[in-house]
């Protein structure tokens, strides 16, 4: 009997923006990789859940950082 863990391949990928960009700035690379049949996760950093037109007519959320 085989005991070993059960090796496959990866099947979702997560998408880190960098600091004054939101996750939108994934948006054509998360429809690449969804085609492709992954699970694909595009975290907002905290306070730029909104969208970056949101942000930038009021940027009380990110103000302090």
């Amino acid at each position: 009997m085989d005991t070993s863990p059960s090796r496959t391949a990866p099947d979702t990928v997560v998408l880190i923006h960098g600091f004054w960009v939101t996750p939108r700035s994934w948006e054509h690379w998360k429809r690449h990789f969804e085609a492709k049949g992954y699970t694909v996760l595009a975290p907002a950093y905290p306070g730029f859940e909104v969208e970056v037109e949101a942000l930038r007519a009021d940027p009380t959320p990110i103000e302090q950082l």
